[in-house]
């Protein structure tokens, strides 16, 4: 019997990919300029867009590997999307856009909510696209393709979704950040990118450019205007007490020897206390930095926990509250809150106008850090 359902099937699988592939039109792609990243600019009274596309037209190319940049001018992102589609005769198609990058001089200067709704309302642009700034133009970054030998639009993306987590930098995308925007404090983020070049070691092309991208600090804005960034610093602070990042790590002298540990887990738990202020409870677990993150076992690694003596981690947890506490000391300064402060208020008082008009500065915290050994 199971022999004849795993035949069923597989028949079934053939004849639903057969049928796919006589119904697919292929000259509905052709037409297609596909985007796979997208910066918008500041350009006097108009917006500059840059678009990472994919031209599938081009038969000897390679498809996922050949990209090239386009640009177009216009009042709005979606009429220079328009007449970018006149340049290049085709359609310029956002259903597989993965990045959106806003240019120094558009985010800091100019209320970007009429190009938030374009994106967020257009029925084929993904809400998981990843959304972030950079330091100069969007049109400088995206044209970093020959230093950086890959596309842009798929690096940064990669380095957000899936390194950024695992290296204590919290990350955003569209829907997210959209949310944001609109709910309680009016307050969110968006990871600030900047191109950093570096000395070519390639002797067989010497005047290549090479570099890299660095995405350590977050700028922070209400209701889709500029507030301020957050430094390296201050942002690792922010990612102490941000869900679901991990990889902090601290330098602690433990007798003669300098021991970096790294946070490998943690829990954040942000509510209400007795005195109506909030308290930010964070767990910590952390262990000795491995050359490796994969687990290979061995004697070495049953001794993990004693490696960390509790004289070290005592001082992981004073350094923890110290870089904790002066992110939420700039927070206040500044009175934005992008660690869900007005949450905890929400969850007892519902949306009500004064707990979304709460100032950060009114709302008294009490940190308690605590570090544990794998």
């Amino acid at each position: 019997m199971n022999t004849l359902k795993r035949i069923f099937v597989v028949v079934l699988v053939f004849v639903l990919a057969e049928v796919i592939a006589i119904s697919f039109k292929g000259n509905d792609i052709l037409d297609r300029s596909i985007v796979l990243g997208l910066g918008v600019d500041k350009a006097g009274e108009e917006l500059l867009v840059t678009a990472e596309i994919l031209s599938p037209g081009n038969g000897s190319e390679q498809v996922g590997t050949y990209s090239k940049i386009v640009t177009a001018r216009g009042k709005t992102v979606a009429e220079a999307i328009r007449v970018m589609t006149e340049q290049t005769g085709k359609e310029t198609s956002l259903g597989q856009c993965v990045l959106v990058v806003f240019g120094e001089e558009y985010f800091t200067q100019q209320d970007f909510s009429d190009t938030i709704s374009y994106l967020s309302s257009s029925n084929s642009f993904k809400e998981s696209s990843s959304i972030c700034c950079c330091l100069g133009s969007a049109q400088d970054l995206f044209n970093k393709t020959e230093a950086l030998s890959r596309s842009v639009s798929l690096s940064l993306v990669r380095m957000l979704r899936e390194q950024a987590q695992n290296v204590a930098i919290p990350s955003n995308v569209l829907l997210q950040f959209v949310r944001s925007q609109r709910e309680l404090s009016c307050t969110g983020y968006l990871n600030l990118i900047r191109y950093v070049s570096s000395e070519n070691q390639d002797v067989q092309n010497p005047d290549k450019p090479q570099g890299f991208f660095l995405y350590d600090s977050v700028a922070v804005f209400c209701q889709n205007k500029f507030v301020c960034l957050v430094d390296s610093d201050l942002t690792k602070g922010f990612a102490l007490i941000a869900n679901k990042v991990t990889g902090n790590t601290f330098i602690c002298q433990q007798g003669d020897e300098k021991v970096t540990v790294v946070v490998n887990s943690k829990k954040v738990g942000v509510s209400l206390n007795e005195q109506d202020g909030v308290t930010i409870k964070v767990t910590l677990t952390v262990s000795r930095a491995r050359a490796d993150s994969v687990e290979s076992g061995g004697i070495f690694s049953s001794k993990q926990r004693k490696q960390i003596s509790q004289e070290t981690m005592d001082n992981v947890q004073k350094q923890a509250e110290e870089q904790i506490q002066q992110f939420l000391r700039y927070q206040q300064q500044y009175n934005f809150d992008i660690v869900n402060l007005h949450q905890a208020y929400r969850k007892k008082y519902g949306s009500k106008p004064w707990v979304c008009q709460l100032s950060t500065t009114d709302i008294p915290i009490t940190l308690q850090v605590e570090v544990k050994a794998m």
